[in-house]
């Protein structure tokens, strides 16, 4: 199929301008990905403006990648108020990255007390211990969508637990959630979930 980035920008800009939130946040994507992070920054801070929290999360990752943890975390906070559904597990797993072991711990308790079902089978696994048959049960509930599991495998990639990556989609598609492949291996998992601007592959947070 012929790609059409102008076309999929006018589609964009349609959607923007006729007030929908996720054109918006869409459209600064495609102007991130061309180069144009002023203008992506405009129209993040636009969506969120007008309650789209996915935006604020987008904001959150531009502030990381600068270094500017503190901004960072409060644009997390803020999506995590305005009920975006992951938004502490996301700042918890900045948290991690950043080595802060106590922190991220005090944020996964924090997001398992709001409800995140991702949040328990998380701490469990920093703690080394294992989680609940309901915690999983919850996690692989498919009316959830497949962003719960898709971020826990990654997590565990990224902590360098392979086999346990490769069991939980094999849990998963015993729930019928299945996905591409895990990367670096034969095994199926998940697609990448996007690129940093130097072309390395990011993680979803």
């Amino acid at each position: 199929m012929t790609q059409d980035p102008e076309g999929a920008e006018q589609l964009l800009r349609t959607g923007a301008a006729a007030g929908e939130g996720d054109a918006l946040v869409e459209r600064a994507r495609a102007r991130l990905r061309r180069g144009d992070r002023r203008q992506a920054e405009c129209l993040f801070r636009e969506a969120a403006n007008a309650g789209e929290t996915d935006a604020l999360i987008d904001l959150a990752d531009l502030a990381r990648r600068d270094g500017d943890h503190d901004g960072a975390e409060a644009l997390m906070r803020e999506a995590a108020d305005a009920r975006h559904p992951h938004a502490l597990v996301d700042l918890a797993l900045m948290r991690l990255h950043e080595t802060d072991r106590e922190g991220t711990e005090e944020i996964l308790r924090e997001a398992a007390d709001r409800g995140d079902v991702l949040a328990p089978v998380m701490l469990a696994w920093i703690l080394g211990e294992t989680p609940s048959e309901d915690d999983m049960d919850r996690l692989f509930d498919r009316s959830r969508g497949i962003d719960p599991v898709r971020k826990l495998m990654w997590f565990l990639f990224e902590q360098g637990d392979h086999a346990a990556a490769k069991r939980l989609v094999g849990e998963a598609a015993d729930a019928g959630i299945t996905f591409g492949r895990v990367p670096g291996t034969d095994a199926p998992g998940v697609p990448p979930a996007g690129l940093e601007p130097d072309g390395t592959e990011s993680m979803p947070w």
